[in-house]
């Protein structure tokens, strides 16, 4: 699958059903719009690299990367 998604914003709040709202407390300003310079797609990893999880997948999984544009 896709690891990072770079054009694709994300929001800092997302409203729930119910009315409460899901806060994004680590989001950088490199995810908060799509991704049009080298600096702001390096960001998308760099978001991403932030979580103890993918680092830890990352440390016991070989992964190869491929540039994939969908077209």
């Amino acid at each position: 699958g896709d690891t990072i998604y770079a054009d694709g914003p994300m929001k800092d709040e997302v409203d729930l059903p119910g009315g409460s709202k899901w806060k994004n407390n680590v989001l950088i300003d490199e995810k908060r719009k799509v991704a049009e310079t080298l600096d702001e797609y390096r960001g998308q990893w760099k978001y991403n690299m932030m979580d103890r999880n993918v680092l830890g997948l990352n440390a016991i999984c070989p992964t190869f990367y491929q540039w994939d544009d969908h077209e």
